[in-house]
């Protein structure tokens, strides 16, 4: 190992000319090379290749038909004069164990050790590599190697101590460095043994990257098999259950085509293994094929997430004695419409026996023979009837469906050009056959359209408008039902049902059967997640017009639908649209200065018409969306048009000091073209040296405060063209340098959840539905959000303004006297006022006492156990919320909290001169159960939103909680010892929530902001199980497609060493429930 390091070392350090003497080429494929591409870009390396077996035999081209073989022959340079022997000697110990590590991978499959032996006996084609990379100026722009898999079977890789490689994980696609262990190998399957073993066994993307400092070398020793050897899946691994994934090919083609591409820039992908993939039962016509990023994911989600919301307070004729029920129903309709755009519905009222009528009669119509069906094919000119090629996204759809309109005739635009006037009406065309068709599906759109109807009257209410504000839009409605039906398809995992998409008009009922199809792209993480189909339930999609009326407050979202290999599907769309001549835009009641209009008005007939006409043809651009009619307040680079004899106006940085943001300066740039020049002349309005910029003093106030400190213009100017003349490390000087970064967004998202059914009154189990609404929300809050805030929660007001008092007074002590009390590494609880999060210190002091034993002074002590009372009940209620809302018995926690270490912090944030510069509390998780913390009004919380990673104000609400999960709650079970095991299985569920949930349930980060000019006090309320807890995932919770997410660890363990690493700086990240996760 060390003569073969040193040779390629001095083989290396030879001068280019030396070195090129032995460059490989299409004629010679062995020896040197420096200008290598992965992935059509050039690696930043230099390598030298031999093979095993000096004169080794490969196809003379990739083409199948040829079969004339050619030998190839290794290059061996002068110096260094050792260089071949040392390669040789190198090679015959490597090839012993590759040939060892392979029969081990064939034990590993169950089959005997020389399984694989046969395919390297005769003729091999397996070479070894010498890598160099040189150092780069440049590491952060370029690669040693672009990502990509080895297509041979076995690498066997020795790296020096530099490191470099990097190997992509298969859990979560994140690039993890391979650190460098002293005298060892690195081996990765490669494609062939993915084959062989049918993907039981699979190859990572790996890359190399590279450093400016040191050079590195590595030598893969890569085995590969004889050229003749056809590479398909072994037939001991296959059956019925698990048919070859991949059609068998010839390797030495393969290996030549390879081979041959490393000469030049690839117009398309270079071979890969995927294009030898077979179909899983057959093949499909191409055009059904979705794009590799689009493709679905044949393993799936369930979501019972999805909001199932029960409509009986609403359909019962006595609905109306129940005021707050439908209050409930309308408040779970709009969480659900603002958090998924999704939901479902029972007790809808829409009789079922017109619902199986329909499903039967759609069976009984697409039972028939095709040129049957083909007798009503709608087409340009009769857009109703059945179909058959139906095209998203511009890929055909794996269905046939059949499409009629509510009203007959239906009154549309003839043509979507907004300067053609003429109408035209619209038929349906109806079968011959079944004869009652036409008849069952009258009756069962006049059933669902009470049901549409109802529901834009319950969405209207959430929005604070009347319950008929939507009602004039649907007068001469162009709605439609579709009969869908999709056969069983022969390559589920290539093909959709329909493709993604959302829906254009206003609210979408559909029934499915129970086959199940139908999958969302969750708002919060972009997953697909399958709807799994609840007995007797429509499922309710808010359309793209609902978003433009509500300006984004309610939103639609993409959906799809997949298919099987062994059922076929039936699925029934009420897609609900208001009337042709009807303007879609912003209602006028949902907009304001702060929330301006976000879309241009537009002709819902035209956008329909347009839609209607482009599903018979293949489109070259994207299909007309609302998108198109958005307001350009998005950051979008806007062309300007040349107008005649105008000037173009815009506002500059001084202005906006001036104005305090009231006006603002906004980026531009200049374009240039490649046949035209352009002039043009611009006059900058700029004072004089000498003035002070600052915000106008009759523009400020206290509602109002400066957003900037005052600068010199003089100054400013000629920092500004002095640094004309050079290139900067830093950015050149701007007028944020003299605003603190304190602009933010109030997050009016962060589910507010009135909890007076369960505190107000001792006889509140009476109202069930009420109850159930709050856990839904709760439920809800904790999946989508990680925080929440309750009101009418039970704690007494006059407790909360005492303890507030009396942390006034002890923070308005001397320091002297609040440090007799100051907490250590022994006194862990008491005052402190250094403490860090992530390493930096914290801009607070603070006061921590237990539930059971504050300690402040005699004064407060009571104050602070009467607080401490009241705000437990409210915790432990509230874990109560979320057992129910996991499926749990209310009580199922309450147990693991008799020896709870929970304790009450009193935070104070005094004024800080740089709130640009620091934070109160530094960016966190919380690593107990739940938090409950009570602010005062002068806020600073900040929430990370989960949907995109935005910091997010929470805004004091008076008498409120903010209410946030722990890390706990995050992994799926804890278990007690073994005296308190004898507990139900249900409650195993629960503690620290993101564990007990299997991460249903997040943790979420948060921080603390600090201002200039007040103080802020805030007291959180840390619910924490007894010390003896043992947090470990759920035995009912994990299978083998679910295994455990985190090993088990101990509560008290994990809480000691959070408490104490307060003390010191550390040098590595504090404790956190991710080190507990298998995969770390």
């Amino acid at each position: 190992m060390g003569k073969i390091e040193e040779v390629a070392k001095t083989f290396f350090e030879l001068p280019a000319e030396e070195k090129k003497k032995v460059k490989r080429d299409m004629v010679n494929a062995l020896g040197y090379h420096d200008g290598e591409n992965t992935k059509n870009v050039r690696d930043w390396k230099e390598v030298f290749d031999f093979l095993v077996e000096d004169e080794t035999l490969v196809p003379a081209s990739p083409e199948p038909d040829d079969k004339e073989l050619r030998k190839l022959t290794n290059q061996w340079p002068q110096y260094p004069p050792e260089f071949r022997e040392v390669c040789q000697e190198y090679v015959r110990a490597v090839e012993k164990l590759a040939y060892k590590l392979l029969g081990l991978i064939a034990l590993g499959l169950d089959q005997p050790e020389n399984r694989f032996n046969d395919y390297f006996k005769d003729q091999q084609t397996s070479l070894v590599r010498f890598n160099h990379y040189p150092p780069c100026p440049f590491p952060h722009l370029a690669l040693g190697v672009g990502r990509h898999k080895d297509a041979g079977a076995l690498t066997v890789l020795a790296q020096d101590d530099v490191g470099g490689l990097e190997v992509k994980r298969k859990s979560d696609g994140e690039w993890i460095p391979v650190t460098p262990t002293p005298n060892a190998y690195i081996i990765n399957v490669g494609d062939i043994v993915q084959v062989w073993s049918n993907d039981k066994y699979e190859s990572v993307e790996h890359r190399v990257v590279v450093n400016s400092e040191k050079e590195r070398f590595s030598v893969p020793f890569f085995f590969f098999p004889a050229h003749h050897v056809m590479v398909k899946p072994l037939e001991e691994l296959l059956s019925d259950e698990n048919p070859a994934k991949y059609r068998e090919y010839n390797w030495g083609k393969f290996y030549a085509t390879r081979n041959r591409s490393d000469f030049k820039k690839q117009e398309v992908e270079n071979i890969q293994i995927h294009h030898f993939r077979s179909p899983a039962m057959g093949e499909v016509d191409p055009a059904f094929i979705q794009d590799p990023d689009h493709r679905p994911k044949l393993s799936i989600t369930e979501v019972e997430g999805i909001p199932l919301i029960d409509l009986t307070p609403i359909i019962s004729p006595d609905s109306i004695s129940d005021p707050k029920a439908i209050e409930v129903v309308v408040r779970e309709i709009g969480n659900a419409c603002r958090d998924w755009g999704f939901f479902q519905v029972i007790n809808h009222g829409v009789v079922l026996d017109k619902l199986r009528k329909i499903e039967t009669a759609a069976r009984k119509f697409f039972a028939l023979p095709l040129e049957e069906k083909r007798k009503i094919r709608r087409g340009e000119k009769s857009v109703l009837g059945y179909y058959d090629s139906e095209r998203t996204k511009n890929v055909r759809d794996w269905k046939e469906v059949f499409d009629f309109t509510v009203e007959e005739p239906t009154l549309v635009p003839a043509s979507p050009d907004p300067e053609d006037k003429e109408e035209t009406e619209w038929y349906n065309q109806w079968p011959e056959h079944p004869p009652e068709l036409r008849e069952v599906c009258e009756e069962y759109a006049r059933e669902v359209e009470k049901l549409a109807l109802k529901l834009m009257g319950l969405i209207a209410l959430s929005l604070g408008l009347p319950e008929n504000r939507f009602s004039s839009y649907f007068k001469d409605q162009t709605t439609s039902i579709r009969l869908n039906h999709y056969p069983a398809c022969p390559s589920p995992q290539l093909a959709l049902g329909v493709g993604r998409h959302k829906d254009g008009g206003a609210l979408t009922v559909l029934a499915q059967d129970d086959v199940g199809g139908l999958e969302v792209r969750r708002k919060t993480d972009g997953a697909w997640i399958r709807v799994k189909p609840t007995p007797n339930a429509y499922i309710i999609n808010v359309g793209d017009s609902i978003q433009v009326w509500t300006n984004e407050k309610y939103q639609s979202v993409e959906h799809r639908v997949m298919v099987n290999s062994e059922k076929e599907r039936f699925s029934i769309p009420y897609f609900l649209n208001p009337s042709h001549y009807t303007i879609i835009k912003p209602l006028e009641e949902l907009i304001n200065e702060q929330n301006l209009a976000k879309y241009r008005p537009y002709s819902w007939g035209k956008f329909m018409t347009n839609r209607k006409l482009s599903n018979f043809k293949k489109l070259n651009v994207e299909n007309i969306q609302i998108h198109h009619f958005r307001r350009k307040t998005d950051g979008e680079w806007i062309r300007v048009k040349p107008t005649p004899n105008a000037y173009v106006i815009n506002v500059g940085d001084s202005l906006q000091v001036w104005s305090n943001d009231i006006y603002h300066s906004v980026e531009h740039r200049a374009m240039v073209n490649s046949e035209k020049k352009r002039f043009s002349i611009a006059y900058s309005l700029k004072p004089s040296h000498y003035t002070l910029i600052k915000p106008l003093e009759e523009l400020i106030s206290e509602e109002n405060p400066a957003k900037y400190r005052p600068y010199n213009w003089g100054k400013f100017m000629t920092h500004r063209k002095l640094t004309n003349f050079k290139k900067l490390n830093v950015e050149n000087i701007q007028i944020h340098h003299f605003g603190p970064k304190l602009s933010i967004t109030e997050a009016e998202g962060i589910p507010l959840i009135d909890l007076s059914p369960l505190i107000s009154t001792p006889n509140s189990i009476s109202d069930p539905i009420a109850i159930e609404g709050v856990v839904r929300e709760i439920g809800n809050a904790c999946r989508d959000w990680g925080f929440f805030q309750v009101i009418n929660h039970g704690v007494s007001l006059d407790k909360l303004l005492k303890i507030e008092a009396v942390a006034r007074k002890f923070f308005a002590l001397p320091l002297e006297e609040k440090r007799k009390i100051m907490r250590d590494e022994k006194n862990i609880l008491g005052y402190y006022d250094s403490e860090r999060t992530k390493n930096v210190r914290d801009w607070k002091e603070l006061f921590d006492f237990t539930v059971k034993e504050p300690t402040l002074h005699a004064l407060s002590r009571v104050v602070c156990e009467e607080y401490g009372r009241e705000v437990e009940q409210l915790a432990l209620k509230l874990m109560g919320l979320i057992a129910l809302s996991l499926g749990l018995p209310e009580d199922r926690f309450t147990s693991y909290f008799k020896e709870q270490t929970s304790f009450i912090r009193l935070n104070h944030y005094p004024p800080c001169p740089s709130p640009e510069l620091t934070l109160g509390v530094g960016r966190h998780k919380d690593g107990g159960a739940l938090t409950v913390l009570a602010q005062d009004d002068v806020g600073g919380l900040e929430v990370k939103r989960k949907t995109d990673g935005e910091w997010i104000w929470v805004k004091p609400t008076p008498n409120a909680y903010v209410i946030n999960v722990g890390d706990s709650i995050q992994v799926p079970l804890f278990k007690l010892d073994i005296n308190l095991l004898m507990c139900s299985k249900h409650f195993e569920i629960c503690y620290q929530h993101k564990v007990w949930s299997n991460e249903r349930y997040h943790s979420v980060e948060h921080r603390a902001m600090v201002n200039s000019e007040k103080e802020r006090f805030s007291m959180p309320f840390f619910l924490n199980p007894a010390h003896y807890t043992i947090i470990k995932p759920l035995e009912e919770l994990t299978n083998e497609e679910n295994p455990a997410k985190y090993k088990p660890y101990s509560w008290g363990k994990f809480f000691a060493h959070r408490q104490l690493s307060n003390y010191k700086k550390l040098n590595v990240e504090n404790i956190q429930i991710h080190h507990f996760r298998v995969s770390e």
